[in-house]
């Protein structure tokens, strides 16, 4: 009984009193007879608790006693506890914040601190009223001030897309976007060839400049221009394109599906043609004739026939009539049908041989499509 009494007693004897007792610090390598084994200030027991190394000072190896990084809160086992590139110990020497990538809290970190020259515990180095960040950005020298020109060239205080010196050469302000309060920015407004100091009730944002259905203020929201129908140059008015769930910033919708007025005629047809989308009694003008072609000439695919040629090949496609929708080096797109007035064309083949073409007819094809074809009426680029 005396001896299982002293067997438990050596288990629990802790010699140095630092927390850990005599067997376990055996295990763990420290010095069960004293208790701070590697003279960091820190008992061994207390290492163990703050998760750093009882066997080594700098546990990390970033030339700061585990003590010390315990009293400033860094990580003991992590040389750059903010990860900004600088290790903590190089940081407490310089006087910044270990733990803090922007000491400074000017927009540029530490270590791009150290790279410009600029001080990493002052905002504005230069005292100039700009911080070191707005200066990098607009490209003014941050350890140099910045003078009233400088400042007035670069700068845009109000984003609204104009600088400084223009806002103050146009008698804007230069410390707020909207200096008519009309709901556009300034910037947007002199894009626009509008008066940004005139507010014209045509101008408000719960109005449609441009009539394309949108209100100004949505077309600001959305990121189309309240000055154009057709932001995107599509052939569709942006208020159409948003209300069929299309991108009015985007010119790559399709157009071919949509006919307003139902004439057989879509949209952008009209657009090009000059007649209203939305009035079913307007057509084109008809066409300028085009002169018949040459049919003793021979096209090879470097040629470059036009779009809207027609061709009949007779290697590849017999006799019959076809239309070419684009003409590249060693790549034609054939399509084998005919297409009728105003039908979208459909490219139902790839070739990609080198077929000779025979002759080339335009008198066939609806005069919409004979538009299409080289200008100089021969055919060929």
């Amino acid at each position: 009984m005396a001896q299982q009494s002293a067997k438990a007693s050596n288990k629990s004897k802790d010699s140095d009193r630092d927390g850990i007792t005599d067997a376990k610090e055996r295990r763990l390598g420290t010095d069960p007879h004293d208790g701070d084994t590697d003279d960091d200030g820190l008992d061994d027991g207390e290492e163990l608790e703050f998760g750093s190394d009882p066997t080594q000072w700098d546990s990390d190896g970033d030339g700061v006693h585990d003590l010390e990084e315990h009293q400033v809160g860094t990580n003991p086992n992590r040389k750059d506890t903010d990860r900004d590139g600088i290790s903590d110990g190089a940081e407490l020497s310089a006087g910044t914040n270990p733990k803090r990538k922007d000491t400074d809290g000017d927009g540029l970190s530490d270590r791009e601190e150290r790279k410009l020259g600029t001080n990493p515990k002052r905002s504005d180095t230069d005292g100039d009223g700009y911080t070191d960040n707005s200066e990098v950005f607009a490209g003014t020298d941050p350890l140099a001030k910045t003078t009233e020109a400088e400042r007035l060239h670069h700068y845009d205080l109000d984003g609204d897309g104009l600088s400084d010196r223009d806002e103050q050469r146009r008698g804007t302000a230069i410390d707020n976007a909207d200096s008519d309060g009309d709901g556009l920015d300034d910037g947007m407004e002199v894009k626009a060839g509008l008066d940004p100091l005139d507010a014209n009730s045509r101008t408000s944002r719960v109005f449609d400049l441009d009539g394309d259905g949108l209100l100004n203020g949505d077309e600001l929201r959305i990121g189309t221009d309240p000055t154009r129908r057709d932001s995107d140059g599509d052939g569709l008015d942006d208020g159409f394109e948003k209300m069929h769930g299309l991108d009015p910033t985007s010119a790559s919708n399709s157009w071919q599906q949509y006919d307003h007025d139902g004439d057989g005629l879509d949209d952008r047809t009209e657009n090009r043609g000059g007649t209203n989308r939305y009035d079913a009694n307007e057509y084109p003008a008809s066409p300028t004739p085009v002169p018949a072609p040459d049919t003793s000439m021979e096209a090879t695919p470097d040629q470059d026939l036009s779009i809207g040629a027609p061709i009949t090949d007779a290697d590849a496609l017999g006799a019959q009539s076809t239309l070419l929708r684009e003409a590249l080096p060693e790549q034609f797109a054939i399509v084998v049908d005919e297409p009728q007035a105003f039908e979208p064309v459909q490219v139902e083949e790839p070739f990609v041989e080198e077929p000779f073409v025979e002759e080339l007819f335009v008198d066939e094809l609806p005069d919409l499509i004979e538009l299409d074809v080289d200008s100089n009426g021969d055919y060929f680029a």
